[in-house]
């Protein structure tokens, strides 16, 4: 009989789930005895003998230049019996799980008909090497396929399996076994599969998955392990089991299970080589112990090379614990992780492959249509200003007659202009000193686009600049004489401003310029009153064409908030939207400073762990898979979460939409920012929801399909009862004001000689 104790060796095991097959070879008269014993005990043991068929196979292997017949192969299956009965030949296999009692070839025979198939891609000389490997694999999903290929193909001696997990049902869509096995822990599956393919390999399980306790056991006990197969979850053990790996100078291989994604580390090559080729060397494994698998998503993504996986898991990924509890895994990709698995294994064994690196078998690419046609993206997009033809326009100007101004306050005015504060910090404004007069250009280039309806932004944030531009030369003892300007033969073209020495309101326009570089970081907030509010409605209501309405009622402010987080699904869900909110996104800060425009991404977020979804976000490819699907609403989740804190809402309304009034707009706009900041409450301009009703309830708008303006319009209906000048005027800007102080942090501006032609 075969001695049992070296198949299948347990690791803080229950025994009640039986995953050793009992070997009873009956030319023994006690091992006989005891198969007999076995069958009488068990009325209902299912016996199949097809010894008969082995024989065949096997004398037909030792004799492949023969054609035999019927006769010829009997004689030589008698030849090998050599006198004993066929019962009582090669050994008999019980696997008390199944109950099933197999008549098979013994360990010798077996292992050269069932690998026989695999010569000469595999030469027995090759396949007799193999069998000395140990092979240790910890996850048993993807691991799983990976694990029945390796035993199939029979290039180990040993496999050592790890996973705490248990099969359910949802497991089923790529693990393959049966629903009978359901509750029962995948190392048991696994392990009984291989049993069941080859009785005679040695399989080691770890039911508790791989442990900083068990460790050295899953890398040392019984001898050392040759190579890693990771497929688990963990992040905290991927790493800590591959700096194990390299301790020991043994290869590592890891599938992702989409795009064929392959990794391999060949810590036996290089030993000085860095984990996760080089990838999270500044992870700090104390700081992702306890997170959530959607927390670790940030961790994880620079790992598994998020710019290039595929379209649609960068889609699902953006639905984890929305629509989806975790990533997804499709069957055709776990086997094809399976077969690269193996593949590599074999060849790395053999010497036949020697390198490190990240691998794609993608057979969306590979497989393909040859005439598919690429779908382009449209968007609308503007052409930056022609500085030759800005300078042409310029100098058929008249110059306007004022008093000349230095250098020095020329280049101090501007840089106090472009402080202006602006919503994508997009900076949509040129200058031009011509003389002592300068002049003002819109950059349709530079608009914030799809917020951007009817450049009401710009033109807002262009009308606050001549606001501040305006204050500047007061403080210096000027007075600005401002032309707006409608030019049809050179629309861009926004006003002329000449100056004159002598200013009435120096110390007033000292005050603004105070207060426009005044932050709150450090700053107690005062509550908005009702004083307040009625101070910072004085400034609109001074203007006939805008209007503001105040929202300041819990109920109310939660409505609002809704529909405003809506408002940031339907952009992110929309081509324009979407192309136009990522055009102004910056990553990092050295990526804000480097633009120098944008806005830095923190400042989006209410945590950090929401930058996964939104840079996930960021590949359009993939939020067309959402939109088509109804879903991504994880952006509206992200919204919300960014919006708490809100004291009251402001809606300022315009009912003139002209360019010249939105300018003016603009210089009203900015007054009552600079007053807000002097009473000492803090908001927040957002131009996303009133832009986004005016497309939706214009007919001509091409940003936004059908389908989307129906839902938009849908969410109108609420927001014109919460704001009830919106029927007949315009939403210009919403503000939000805050019961917190901001932290500290100034926006960057575009340098002068960018933006000053």
């Amino acid at each position: 009989m075969v001695n049992n104790d070296n198949i299948i060796s347990l690791n803080n095991y229950d025994p009640s789930h039986s995953v050793k097959p009992e070997f009873f070879n009956c030319a023994n008269e006690t091992e006989k005895a005891g198969l007999l014993n076995l069958i009488k005990a068990n009325p209902g043991i299912h016996i199949l003998d097809e010894i008969d068929s082995q024989l065949k196979e096997l004398v037909k292997l030792k004799n492949p230049k023969l054609t035999l017949s019927a006769e010829e192969t009997e004689g030589l299956i008698a030849e090998e019996l050599n006198g004993s009965s066929k019962d009582d030949y090669g050994v008999w296999v019980y696997y008390p799980w199944s109950r099933k009692l197999i008549h098979i070839l013994s360990e010798k025979d077996f292992i050269a008909v069932r690998t026989n198939r695999n010569q000469y891609k595999l030469t027995v000389e090759e396949q007799t090497y193999l069998s000395d490997k140990t092979i240790g694999v910890v996850g048993l999903s993807v691991g799983q396929s990976i694990s029945l290929t390796l035993a199939m193909e029979r290039i180990f001696g040993e496999i050592r399996l790890a996973d705490f997990d248990e099969l359910e049902l949802s497991n089923l869509n790529r693990i393959r076994t049966g629903i009978f096995n359901l509750g029962l822990p995948k190392v048991v599956i696994a392990a009984r599969e291989i049993a069941e393919i080859d009785p005679f390999l040695n399989v080691t399980i770890f039911p508790k998955g791989l442990t900083e306790e068990n460790m050295e056991d899953f890398f040392h006990k019984g001898g050392d392990l040759d190579i890693l197969v990771d497929e688990c979850d963990g992040l905290e053990m991927k790493i800590l089991a591959r700096i194990k790996a390299k301790s020991m100078g043994i290869p590592v291989i890891m599938d992702t299970s989409d795009r064929g994604m392959f990794d391999v580390e060949r810590f036996d090559l290089e030993p000085d080589r860095p984990i996760m080729h080089g990838l999270v060397e500044d992870l700090d494994l104390t700081k992702i112990k306890d997170l959530t698998n959607e927390e670790k998503i940030p961790y994880i993504m620079p790992m598994v090379g998020f710019e290039s996986i595929s379209k649609r898991l960068k889609a699902s990924m953006m639905e984890v614990k929305q629509t989806i509890n975790t990533w997804p895994q499709l069957a055709s990709s776990v086997a094809l992780g399976g077969a690269l698995g193996t593949d590599v294994c074999r060849r790395i064994f053999l010497k036949e492959f020697n390198e490190s690196g990240r691998y794609y078998v993608d057979l969306d690419e590979l497989i393909a249509d040859k005439d598919a046609k690429i779908k382009i993206r449209e968007v609308l997009t503007y052409e930056p200003i022609e500085e030759e033809k800005l300078e042409e326009f310029v100098d058929s100007l008249e110059e306007d007659q004022g008093d000349s101004v230095s250098d020095e306050f020329q280049s101090s005015w501007l840089k106090t202009a472009i402080k202006t504060p602006n919503f994508a910090n997009h900076q949509p404004w040129i200058w031009k000193w011509k003389g002592s007069s300068l002049y003002l250009f819109f950059d349709a280039y530079r608009s914030s686009g799809f917020t951007d309806w009817e450049f009401s932004q710009s033109y807002m944030e262009l009308g606050g600049a001549i606001h501040n531009l305006c204050n500047a030369a007061a403080a210096d003892g000027y007075t600005a004489n401002v032309d707006w300007i409608e030019s049809e033969g050179f629309q861009e073209f926004i006003a002329s401003i000449s100056f004159e020495k002598g200013a009435k309101n120096i110390e007033e326009a000292k005050k603004s310029l105070e207060l426009l570089d005044f932050r709150f970081s450090g700053q107690t907030l005062n509550h908005l009153t009702i004083d307040t509010i009625h101070n910072l409605s004085e400034v609109i209501n001074e203007t006939d064409y805008l209007k503001i309405d105040w929202i300041t009622e819990e109920g109310k402010i939660e409505q609002l908030e809704d529909l405003m987080a809506n408002a940031q699904r339907f952009r992110i869900l929309n081509s324009q939207g979407h192309f136009d909110f990522y055009r102004w996104v910056r990553w990092s800060k050295e990526d804000l400073s480097n633009h120098g425009d944008g806005i830095l991404v923190d400042s989006l977020l209410s945590d950090t762990k929401d930058i996964g979804p939104l840079k996930f976000a960021e590949d359009w490819e993939a939020i067309n898979y959402l939109e088509k699907w109804d879903k991504g609403f994880s952006f509206k989740d992200l919204a919300k979460r960014s919006l708490t804190g809100s004291d009251a809402y402001a809606l300022i309304s315009i009912s003139d939409v002209t360019k010249v009034a939105m300018l003016s707009a603009g210089d009203v706009v900015e007054n009552l920012w600079l007053k807000a900041v002097d009473l000492g409450v803090n908001f927040q301009p957002i131009g996303v929801l009133p832009a986004m009703y005016n497309r939706a309830l214009n007919k001509a708008d091409v940003t936004m399909s059908a389908n989307l303006k129906t839902k938009i319009t849908k969410d109108y209906k609420i927001f014109n009862e919460l704001f009830p000048s919106t029927e007949d005027n315009k939403g210009l800007v919403l503000i939000r004001f805050l019961k917190k102080q901001n932290e500290k942090e100034t926006s960057v501006r575009l340098p002068i000689n960018q933006v000053l032609y």
